[in-house]
């Protein structure tokens, strides 16, 4: 804890535990803005960073969702074997931990690698096991996963089940990542 005195009384600036989750999404934040602007390079260390503080933190759902940053880092880099890996270490540290938050990122994420291989079964083993747990717990990724069950539909060639989750996405009223 680092703090100034004032009148006697000493004002708390931040608590070095605070410090390092800032400067985690600091680096979360910059690694996607380098993802989006396919610097994997950059992405890659901002990610590795955020994992850092989040190993420093010790707190295992920070750890799950900087897997699943690395993850998609590593599909950036076509990578897909590392990036299976990380979304799998993801996501049984999230399993071990109940971060239903976590799980489902890291679920969605796994599904993008799994249809890039075209291996469409396992896209839809992790999107109903994600679409089951948004549901019991109303958590706002759904539509998220409705557009992908459609999509992988589509890539199967089944367009009407396709349309009905696509439809079901548009017309899902919680919007957002979990």
């Amino acid at each position: 804890m680092i703090y100034i005195m004032r009148r006697g009384q000493p004002i708390i600036i931040y608590e070095q535990g605070m410090w390092r989750r800032i400067r985690r999404i600091i680096n979360i934040h910059l690694g996607t803005l380098y993802a989006y602007r396919g610097l994997a390079d950059l992405a890659l260390k901002a990610y590795e960073n955020a994992y850092d503080y989040s190993i420093q933190l010790k707190d295992s759902t920070l750890i799950s969702n900087s897997y699943s940053c690395l993850g998609r880092v590593s599909m950036l880099n076509n990578d897909w074997t590392k990036g299976l890996g990380y979304y799998k270490k993801a996501i049984g540290i999230a399993e071990q931990t109940g971060s239903l938050k976590a799980l489902t990122l890291a679920y969605g994420e796994i599904v993008t690698v799994y249809r890039a291989l075209s291996m469409l079964d396992s896209c839809m083993y992790y999107l109903d096991k994600s679409k089951k747990i948004e549901e019991k717990h109303n958590i706002s990724a759904l539509p998220q996963t409705y557009l992908g069950i459609g999509e992988t539909y589509y890539c199967m060639g089944q367009s009407d089940s396709a349309y009905f989750y696509l439809e079901k996405a548009l017309n899902t009223t919680k919007i957002g990542r979990a």
